[in-house]
């Protein structure tokens, strides 16, 4: 089965319902096919996010493994404190690498962003997509939401402990810190661009990064339904994507 047809299952194949058995209570019955609904998500990517951070291509490598174990809940907006918020769960997890971005796919992905440097990621890296599969009970009031796209936008949410390197010092070789001596760049983080950036002198203001490279990844814990996540582009996969990416 190629990737178009995979996206358009409605319930899972008997590939997707095996990993989705081996996940289950070992006490329990295994599911059946018309039991479960299989949600594509584009959860995550190479561009910067909203918080002015991109992903190092390694650790999209380690988002990807991490979800790929499985087991994860997919809940509404990172309540880790409620577990009533859980609608389903992680079943698989693949990385898309598009090496040759063509006009129609870099028109699309740069819709919410219209960043000069996003298009230059595009043309330097191809395009990264962390994309999960969740598999939810087929009458849980969650499936009229996405349904009719009441809930789209998504957030992956786990633990990590972060390393943030300056894309202007950094060379493929190589990765530099911004706290690293050989690098004269200011990190652009939002509180930074919010309340310092002003006090930056004119002649120095090219030592504000365009953004910084985020890297490391301990563990996945959940993937939310979100009204707007700090990934531009991570949603649940629809059509347009579709027509798009395949």
């Amino acid at each position: 089965m190629d990737l178009l047809e995979s996206l358009k299952r409605y319930n899972p194949s008997s590939e997707q319902l095996e990993k989705i058995n081996k996940l289950k209570p070992i006490n329990q019955p295994d599911y059946a096919l018309e039991e479960l609904i299989v949600v594509p998500i584009a959860a995550s990517n190479n561009l910067i996010h909203g918080s002015n951070g991109k992903w190092s291509l390694e650790t999209l490598e380690l988002i990807t493994a991490s979800y790929g174990q499985g087991g994860q809940d997919l809940l509404l907006d990172h309540t880790w404190g409620n577990s009533h918020n859980s609608m389903g769960m992680i079943f698989d997890a693949e990385l898309w690498h598009y090496p040759t971005v063509d006009n129609a796919m870099m028109d699309y992905l740069l819709q919410k962003s219209n960043n000069e440097y996003d298009r230059k990621i595009l043309m330097r890296e191809g395009y990264y997509q962390v994309t999960l599969y969740a598999a939810v009970e087929d009458s849980h009031p969650i499936h009229s939401q996405l349904r009719y796209q009441r809930n789209s936008d998504v957030s992956i949410g786990g633990k990590a402990n972060l390393d943030y390197y300056c894309p202007l010092c950094s060379t493929k070789t190589e990765m530099v810190k911004f706290r690293d001596e050989r690098c004269p760049h200011y990190m652009p983080t939002q509180m930074f661009l919010a309340w310092y950036a002003d006090d930056v002198p004119p002649e120095e203001k090219w030592r504000i990064a365009p953004y910084f490279i985020e890297h490391g990844w301990d563990s996945s814990v959940e993937l939310s339904l979100v009204t707007a996540g700090d990934c531009k582009q991570a949603r649940v996969i629809n059509q347009q994507m579709v027509e798009v990416l395949c």
